[in-house]
């Protein structure tokens, strides 16, 4: 019996495996034989796309999608008989090759028609299209259910005796392989059954529920596939399958012709942008030294259509760059203005790409401090000796040049020099520095030097501008001076600290230096700094700002500038007014005059200036009321600060003379000084050669702008030919003039006095005084004058000087106060106060005023002295003397009191603090410009006793602050 079923078994398995192999053999023919057709059907496309790109130029009229449709219409029939039940048989088996080769046929065709119509031509790739064929290869696509092939379900088979599968036991608690053997993964359940029986324990019962899982062999359904037979081979059939893969191997032969489709005719042009290769560099920021040359790669692979090249370079440089329109660009001898970003673009009428190198340089480029034996990245002009080279230790010459460098201190730290031992006068040696870019904000160059020797030429540093000619790329440069320091500087290292303005062109910086008239010039440099930003000054004021100088007329006056910085600084002298000239000034020394007048009073202005910024100094200098120069009475045959104008009547000029003229009838009898015949007085003489019209004129010196002065002077008219007598002010920065007194004809035989004013809004710049006299028509013309006086003050204040010998002045009592201050000459009434004399007169011979504080007066009551009328608009300054000794001592206090006003609306100083002995003491009070004409009043208020004798003395008011 075992016998008979073994044979059964084998005739089973042998007309299986038959039947097997004639499943596969069929369905392989089917496949070639749809493959085969599905080619063909694509060359079929192939030519078609062909015939439309050379009909594309005899279609303009023919909307693309229409052409298109009309030569698939034309072909259409063919495809149509394909749509038999057999054909979608086919068409499922072999689904996915068909679907990749219509859209590719498709892809092609809309690639076409887009560049068709407007005349451009296309290369289709011929081999792009034999990868699309590898699509067919997704038929063995089917062998996925070759997985599921029978071998796993033999074993299953062998499972069902399994029954010691009871060893499942232990995982009873696998209640999820149930689950499973319901799901796809069923096969791998099929290795549980053991587990499930298990599950079931003792029953036995599990086994037959391992039967479902059975269900998997609807797997075998797959095995209808063409290499379901090789299943019987298990693991070996499997290694078969990628043999079959290989197969997508012998549709690749079928590309040769698609090799003729790599350009369709000799003249096509294939659709391809641009693409750059990376080579060096290969990193986009590039790390370069200055002085460094550097090669920038930009190549590309593309061919065709041709491609073209364009570098964008920083536009910060200038004379740097060769060509431009290169693959390789060669930036040589990089310079800080070359840092930034270098873009190479490759374009052709497709498309273009693009690639950015930044270059960077190297951080502070113009820092040095020559260590290294170096200039840095700093060059010399020449190569001569006497040019910038590094050194350390003294100089090759004798008493010139440092002896060790700033940085270290010592002789073994370098510096930059230039040696004079070489060249000749007036050679220059230049230290320039590398091209920086354009900039937009200030930087601070700051460097040490030493200029040591007897023959010091001069060092000077520049800012060279560069620009390009763009036609023939040529270079040039402008230079400006930004500080030059001449001559001998010292034995010691000085800093130096220049700003340097926004430049718009790229600049260089050149340090200059000037030889000298010997070898004895060597110049030295040390640790140049450059740093974005301005200079912090160096500059400090020592001195008090402004500073106020009252000197008395007829001595000499030096002013000191006390700023101080470094380098050695430089600076300058002004005078306020004085047209904008410079005065003539050592340093921060400036010597006014041997014997000053009040021209030398005004306003000086120091500036120090340390190459980064500058600070000043303000000198106010009064005159004390007169020198011998501004107060005139010609004796002695002196004109004093007087003098003829040369450009008046030629040979016609004021005469000194001493009693009467040499013309009767006419001229003084005397002078006005002493009334008598012995003393000088200055005239006209109207005799012969004179003509009417002819004139003479008196300058006097210079008189400061801004300040209030006051002109006094005596004139005689008498003749019955006297001309005119003109005085006029004569701007000497503008030339302009104004005149102040003009009178003509006959005035008796006697002097007469003129006062006139000359405000200090009236003169905005230096000026002149002219006394000008003309001939009348006939001789009796003889015109005098005696005692000129320049009063450095108003001319309302110049009769509020009063030191009380005679009388108030123009000064006056109160009207509305308590009681009247009382001229006196000793001391007081009342024992232990009051001063025991004037302060004018030692000796104790003159007058002063007192309050007495004795009865009646009480205690608060106040006496005013009330000035003269004075001017709005201008400043003045009180001179006084007050004596305050007495134990109940009061008050004194200054006041402003607005014109037509009964009191006093403004305080400008008080003195309440009495003193120990009867000393007068001194006072200065400024008065300060008023919106209104005004009166000064001094008031004295009673203490609270008898002892409360106030005193004042020598009042004086002057124009301008004190």
């Amino acid at each position: 019996m075992m016998k008979s079923s073994d044979g059964r078994t084998v005739c089973v398995l042998a007309s299986f495996l038959g039947l097997v192999t004639t499943l596969f053999t069929v369905v392989t023919v089917l496949q070639v034989t749809w493959t085969w057709r599905l080619q063909s059907r694509y060359e079929e496309s192939q030519r078609l796309v062909l015939e439309l790109r050379e009909r594309c130029g005899q279609t303009e009229g023919l909307p693309g999608n229409a052409f298109l449709s009309q030569l698939l219409n034309e072909h259409g029939a063919d495809e149509a008989t394909e749509e038999t039940d057999g054909g979608r048989d086919r068409r499922a088996l072999s689904g996915s090759l068909q679907q990749m080769l219509t859209e590719m046929m498709i892809k092609q065709e809309q690639i076409l028609l887009s560049h068709c119509l407007n005349n451009s031509k296309l290369c289709v790739p011929g081999p792009k299209g034999v990868p699309g064929f590898n699509g067919a290869p997704g038929t063995p696509g089917t062998d996925g259910p070759r997985g599921p092939q029978g071998l796993p379900g033999d074993k299953g088979d062998i499972g069902f005796p399994g029954a010691n599968g009871t060893k499942g036991d232990q995982g009873y608690n696998g209640t999820k392989g149930d689950t499973g053997l319901s799901g796809p993964k069923g096969d791998v359940g099929l290795k549980g059954d053991p587990g499930a029986m298990g599950f079931n324990g003792t029953s036995g019962n599990p086994g037959p529920k391992g039967d479902p899982g059975l269900k998997g062999e609807k797997g075998d359904i797959g095995l209808q596939g063409p290499e379901g037979p090789t299943g019987p081979s298990g693991a070996k059939g499997e290694k078969g399958d990628p043999g079959l893969k290989g197969e997508k191997g012998d549709l690749g032969p079928s590309g040769p012709p698609g090799s003729n489709g790599t350009q369709l005719d000799s003249d096509c042009v294939c659709i391809k942008t641009p693409k750059i290769d990376i080579f060096d560099p290969q990193n986009s920021t590039v790390l370069v030294d200055i002085g460094s040359n550097r090669v920038l790669h930009c190549d590309s692979n593309t061919t065709s259509p041709g491609t073209a090249i364009q570098w964008t370079v920083p536009p910060t440089s200038a004379c740097l760059y060769g060509n431009t329109s290169s693959p390789y660009l060669d930036v040589n001898n990089i310079q800080p203005s070359q840092a930034g970003n270098y873009t190479c673009t490759v374009s052709n009428k497709f498309g273009s790409a693009s690639r950015t190198f930044t270059v960077v340089t190297e951080p502070d480029p113009l820092d040095c401090n020559f260590d290294a034996a170096t200039l840095c990245n700093w060059s010399t002009n020449k190569t001569s000796l006497g040019t910038w080279s590094a050194h350390k230790g003294p100089t090759n010459t004798g008493s010139t040049g440092p002896d060790t460098d700033h940085t270290t201190g010592t002789s073994s730290g370098y510096y930059a020099y230039v040696e004079t031992s070489f060249d000749k006068v007036g050679d220059k040696g230049h230290l320039i520095s590398p091209q920086l870019p354009p900039s937009v904000q200030p930087a601070c160059v700051a460097f040490w030097y030493n200029m040591h020797g007897a023959q010091i030429g001069s060092l000077k540093l520049e800012i060279m501008e560069e620009s390009e000619n763009p036609v023939d790329h040529t270079c040039s440069g402008q230079e400006r001076v930004l500080i030059t320091i001449p001559g001998d500087q010292g034995s010691t290292w000085h800093l130096a600290q220049i700003t340097v303005r926004p430049s718009a062109q790229p600049h260089r910086l050149v340090f200059t230096s000037v030889h000298g008239d010997g070898n004895l010039g060597d110049i030295a440099l040390d640790d140049i700094k450059y740093t974005q930003g301005q200079c912090q000054s160096s500059l400090q004021l020592q001195g008090p700002n402004p500073n106020d100088l009252n000197i008395g007329a007829n001595k000499p006056l030096d002013l000191t500038c006390a700023i101080s910085g470094q380098p050695s600084t430089v600076y300058s002298w002004t005078k306020v007014g004085s047209c904008g000239a410079s005065l003539a000034a050592n340093g921060a020394k400036l010597h006014v005059a041997d014997h000053v007048t009040s021209a030398d009073a005004g306003t000086y202005v120091c500036t120090a200036q340390d190459g980064g910024s500058s600070l000043t100094q303000t000198f106010h200098v009064t005159v004390n009321n007169t020198g011998y120069e501004d107060k005139c009475t010609f004796e002695q045959g002196l004109l004093c600060g007087w003098r003829q104008d040369t450009n008046d009547t030629q040979g016609f000029d004021w005469t000194f003379q001493a009693g009467t003229t040499q013309s009767q009838d006419t001229g003084p009898l005397a002078d006005h000084t002493y009334g008598t015949a012995n003393g000088n007085y200055i005239y006209i003489e109207a005799s012969s050669p004179r003509v009417a019209g002819d004139k003479a004129t008196l300058l006097s010196h210079t008189l400061p702008a801004n300040s209030t002065k006051c002109l006094n002077f005596w004139y005689n008219m008498f003749g019955d030919g006297i001309g005119d007598l003109i005085i006029d002010v004569k701007d000497l920065c503008t030339g302009a003039t104004k005149t102040l007194f003009n009178v003509s004809g006959n005035k008796d035989q006697k002097w007469l006095e003129a006062t006139m004013g000359i405000p200090a809004s009236s003169v905005p710049h230096d000026y002149q005084i002219r006394v000008s006299a003309t001939v009348g028509p006939t001789f009796h013309g003889d015109l005098a004058l005696d005692d000129l006086f320049i009063q450095d003050t108003s001319c309302a204040a110049s009769k509020m000087d009063c030191d009380f010998s005679v009388d108030l002045c123009g000064w006056s009592q109160s009207k509305v106060d308590d009681f009247d201050w009382t001229r006196s000459r000793s001391t007081t009434s009342s024992s232990n106060t009051g001063p025991n004399g004037d302060h004018t007169d030692a000796q104790g011979g003159g007058y002063y005023l007192y309050t007495e504080g004795s009865s009646p007066q009480q205690v608060g009551q106040t006496a005013d002295l009330v000035s003269p009328e004075l001017p709005a608009g201008t400043d003045f300054c009180l001179h006084i003397y007050t004596n305050m000794f007495g134990a109940t001592m009061g008050s004194i206090a200054v006041l402003g009191q607005r014109s037509g006003d009964s009191s006093p609306s403004q305080s400008f100083a008080r003195f309440t603090q009495a003193t120990a002995t009867p000393a007068w003491e001194e006072h200065n009070i400024n008065i300060p410009a008023q919106p209104s004409n005004f009166n000064v009043v001094v008031r004295g208020i009673i203490g609270s006793g008898f002892a409360s004798d106030a005193a004042i003395d020598d009042l004086s008011i002057h124009s301008g602050p004190c």
